[in-house]
């Protein structure tokens, strides 16, 4: 299966104060004491909610960045293979959050700041979740100028390339949600820092067998089942005074 998430930046979000990590169609994290591991699945939930446009919603019935998260902003950059988009969150003295900025950059050459925190008001939920999944056929008047056949080509990209994005983070599904809709990231969770030889064997198995219908992160406690995987695809995390350091083997 395509990986269509290869990158993910964030800073100041819980223990995730400054981490950038590399995803490939399997990405395991070897996670001991399980502080990202937990911060990562409410990272990717939030990033789910952003894309359906319940990111209000969200947040007031997790509290994900209620009282204790502090009151530093939130700053997310997500690669779709070569495709950059990248979201604010601040919060409001009165304890909201809204989205401050929002920008994308295309592989094609297009950018745009979606929201322009310089010009625009902050926003309750991301423009991403806006755009329609459906992209309407490109339909220029043959008396439209050349200007204007051009500034439809390119809103009908831009459009594309966000309803591509949305698609893949309303993808995000975590193990053992099921869902009848197209699953493009599975978040798996192991707890279980002493498998028997056996269960990590099938557990590896099982990880595999998702791989082939779509991409995976796996977050494990378990050393034994972090070895069962190429370790150019295994990632160590480790926690010190609430900060998540992730690194490779070497």
């Amino acid at each position: 299966m395509p990986t269509e998430l290869t990158r993910l930046r964030v800073s100041c979000f819980h223990s995730l104060r400054d981490v950038d990590l590399s995803l490939k169609g399997i990405s395991v994290l070897e996670d001991l004491q399980g502080t990202a591991t937990k911060d990562l699945a409410a990272l990717l939930a939030l990033l789910k909610a952003l894309a359906e446009g319940g990111l209000q919603r969200h947040l007031r019935e997790t509290q994900v960045l209620g009282a204790p998260h502090g009151q530093e902003p939130v700053c997310i950059e997500l690669t779709f293979r070569d495709n950059l988009y990248g979201v604010e969150l601040q919060p409001h003295p009165e304890g909201s959050w809204c989205v401050a900025s929002e920008s994308v950059d295309l592989l094609v050459g297009l950018s745009s700041l979606l929201v322009d925190p310089d010009q625009d008001a902050p926003r309750a939920e991301a423009t991403l979740s806006g755009f329609p999944l459906e992209v309407p056929e490109r339909l220029t008047s043959p008396d439209s100028s050349r200007d204007d056949a051009e500034g439809e080509y390119l809103a009908q990209v831009l459009h594309g390339a966000m309803a591509w994005m949305r698609s893949v983070l309303l993808g995000i599904r975590g193990e053992p949600e099921l869902s009848r809709a197209p699953v493009t990231l599975c978040f798996i969770e192991e707890a279980d820092r002493d498998l028997p030889a056996n269960a990590v064997w099938d557990r590896a198995q099982g990880v595999r067998a998702t791989a082939g219908q779509c991409q995976v992160l796996l977050c494990t406690a378990s050393p034994a089942l972090a070895e069962a995987f190429d370790v150019r695809d295994v990632l160590h995390v480790e926690t010190k005074s609430g900060v998540s350091l992730i690194k490779t083997a070497a």
